[in-house]
């Protein structure tokens, strides 16, 4: 028996990497905990912004976590205390997914990487 497999041709996805400078980051509390808004712009010839929501999260294997020390460039410091705003400005490279839906494209940060 045939194994199917029907494939909408009005949304797909894929990802890219882009090289990204963080431009600004916000805390906002929400009803289910703090969740961070971090704003990228990409260093290609397009400069698109890129927007991604996270959850504030201090555990050493959260997203939050990751993403902070792919800014740093470096083991967070001995007191572990790191004040964001200070990222601003800093490079990283940014895992992209492009999802295409009736001819728009939505763009998601879904990883961050040093910029070696």
């Amino acid at each position: 028996m045939p194994i199917l497999l029907t494939v909408r041709n009005d949304e797909f996805a894929f990802t890219r990497e882009y090289r990204v400078e963080l431009t600004a980051i916000e805390l906002h509390p929400t009803k289910h905990g703090k969740l961070l808004k971090w704003v990228f712009r990409t260093l290609d010839t397009e400069k698109r912004t890129l927007v991604a929501h996270i959850h504030y999260s201090t555990s050493p294997a959260s997203k939050c976590v990751n993403w902070v020390l792919a800014l740093l460039d470096r083991p967070l410091p001995t007191t572990g205390t790191v004040d964001l705003e200070q990222l601003v400005g800093k490079t990283a490279i940014a895992l992209v997914e492009i999802r295409r839906r009736n001819n728009t494209d939505y763009y998601r940060v879904v990883a961050l990487e040093p910029d070696y």
